[in-house]
C-alpha cells in the first residue's frame, strides 16, 4: 500500500502501535521534567527558607532596636516629668 508519496502507508496496527509509543515517550519527557522541576522546586524552597530565616532575624534585630529605642525615650520623658515635678515644689 502507498500513501501517495511513494512511502508506504502505515497499517492500523502500527498506527496504533506508534501511538502508544508516542505515549510512552510524552510519559517519559514528563516524569522527565517532572523530576528536574521537583529539583528545582526543592531548591527554590531551600533558598525560600534562607532568605525567610535571614529576614525574620533581621526584623527581630530591627524591632529590638526600636524598643531599646523607644524605653530610651519613655526613661528620658520620665525623667525630665519628674525633674520637671521637683522644680514646681521648689517654688512653693
Amino acid at each position: 500500500m502507498s500513501d501517495g508519496n511513494g512511502e508506504a502507508a502505515e497499517t492500523p496496527q502500527q498506527q496504533s502501535f506508534l501511538e502508544k509509543l508516542k505515549g510512552w515517550f510524552t510519559r517519559a519527557k514528563e516524569s522527565e521534567t517532572a523530576e528536574k522541576a521537583g529539583e528545582f522546586a526543592g531548591k527554590a524552597w531551600d533558598k525560600t527558607k534562607d532568605v525567610s530565616a535571614k529576614a525574620w532575624d533581621k526584623t527581630k534585630d530591627v524591632a529590638e532596636d526600636v524598643k531599646e529605642k523607644v524605653d530610651e525615650k519613655m526613661e528620658d520623658r520620665r525623667t525630665a516629668k519628674a525633674e520637671e515635678a521637683e522644680g514646681d515644689d521648689d517654688e512653693d
